[in-house]
C-alpha cells in the first residue's frame, strides 16, 4: 500500500511540474506563423519587424504565404493552413456576411484622402488621344481591377460619368494588372501601391488621385490584419507577441518613413522612391466606423462587430 502511494505521490509531482515547466519550455522555443498575404504595400509592417529583429527577440519565425486571389488566401485562414492574414476588408466582410467566418481583427489600415495610396492610371500612348484626358474616354476600353474591387470600380467610374456597360473589365492580382498594363494590354486600370508609385514613376497618367476615399467612400478602410479564430483561441499569448511587434513595427513607420520605403523596397526589389504608407490603425485605435460604414455601404446592414473586432485586452501579456 505505502509503494502504490509512493508510486502515486511521484506521479502526481511529475504531472505538477509538467504543467509548471512545459509552459516555459514553450515559451522559449521559437514559434512558427503562418503569414498570408499580397504583393501590396500592406505587407511593409512585417517586413519592417523581421528587419528590426522584432520577430526573432520573440521567438517567432515567419512564414509569407503569398496569395494571387484574396478569396484563396482567406480560405487558407478557415482550413487552418494560415495563423493569419492581411486581407482587403471587402473580403473579410463577404465571409462575415455570407459564410458566418470571420478574422479575429486586431489592425486596420485606411486610405485617406490626404495622402493617397491608390489612383487610376491611363495609358495615354495607347489611347493616342490629343484631348485632355478625361473619364469619358475610359469608355469602350479595357480596364483593370485588382481582385475584388469590381463592384467598387464600377461605381467609382459610373459616378465620374464612364458608360460601364462599354467597358471591358479585367479582374487579376495586383501583379498581374500592373503587367498587363505594361504590355499594353490595357488601357487603364485600378492601382494601389506599389504599384501607383512604379506607374507614376515610369511617366503614365494619372487620371485621378485616391478614387476609393474620394469617390467612393471617405477614411476607406483598405486591409485588415487578423487571426485565424483556431490560432487565436489556442495560442492566446503568442498572438500577443504578434500584436506587440506589429505595433512596435507601426511605431517605427509612423517615425521613419524613409527607413520604411528602403526595407520595403529592398524586400520585394522595387524601385518606386516615392511609395506612400496608408494610416495604419493599431487594436485600440482602430476607425471602426469607418469600417462599419463600409460593410453598411455594400450590405445596407449592421455588421456584427463582436465577433469581428479583437478587444485590446485579450492581447495583453
Amino acid at each position: 500500500m505505502k509503494t502504490i502511494l509512493n508510486i502515486l505521490i511521484v506521479i502526481l509531482l511529475a504531472a505538477l511540474l509538467y504543467v509548471l515547466i512545459y509552459p516555459q519550455y514553450q515559451e522559449n522555443k521559437v514559434q512558427q506563423v503562418k503569414i498570408a498575404c499580397d504583393s501590396s504595400i500592406a505587407l511593409v509592417v512585417y517586413f519592417v519587424a523581421q528587419d528590426t529583429g522584432f520577430f526573432k527577440n520573440e521567438k517567432i519565425e515567419p512564414t509569407f504565404v503569398f496569395y494571387q486571389n484574396p478569396n484563396e488566401g482567406i480560405e487558407k485562414i478557415f482550413k487552418n493552413e494560415c495563423d493569419m492574414g492581411i486581407f482587403p476588408w471587402f473580403v473579410v466582410f463577404d465571409y462575415l456576411k455570407n459564410k458566418n467566418e470571420t478574422l479575429m481583427v486586431f489592425t486596420s489600415y485606411e486610405f485617406q484622402s490626404g495622402i493617397t495610396v491608390d489612383a487610376i492610371i491611363v495609358n495615354q500612348k495607347k489611347l493616342k488621344s490629343k484631348e485632355k484626358i478625361t473619364f469619358s474616354l475610359l469608355n469602350k476600353k479595357k480596364f483593370g481591377v485588382p481582385f475584388g474591387y469590381l463592384p467598387i470600380a464600377k461605381e467609382i467610374l459610373e459616378r465620374s460619368g464612364v458608360d460601364i456597360k462599354t467597358v471591358t473589365f479585367y479582374e487579376g492580382s495586383f501583379g498581374e494588372i500592373y503587367e498587363k498594363f505594361l504590355k499594353g494590354e490595357l488601357d487603364a486600370g485600378l492601382f494601389i501601391e506599389p504599384y501607383r508609385s512604379l506607374l507614376i514613376k515610369e511617366g503614365y497618367y494619372v487620371l485621378f488621385e485616391g478614387p476609393l476615399p474620394k469617390i467612393y467612400l471617405p477614411s476607406y478602410p483598405g486591409y485588415a490584419v487578423g487571426f485565424s479564430k483556431n490560432f487565436f483561441n489556442k495560442k492566446r499569448r503568442l498572438c500577443a507577441k504578434i500584436k506587440r511587434l506589429t505595433d512596435g513595427a507601426i511605431a517605427i513607420i509612423n517615425k521613419d518613413a524613409k527607413y520604411a520605403r528602403e526595407i520595403y523596397n529592398k524586400y520585394f526589389q522595387f524601385s518606386a522612391e516615392g511609395v506612400r504608407f496608408p494610416d495604419i490603425q493599431k487594436t485600440g485605435v482602430m476607425n471602426k466606423g469607418a469600417i462599419i460604414s463600409l460593410f453598411r455601404k455594400i450590405y445596407n446592414e449592421e455588421p456584427d462587430t463582436t465577433i469581428l473586432f479583437v478587444k485590446p485586452y485579450q492581447l495583453q501579456l
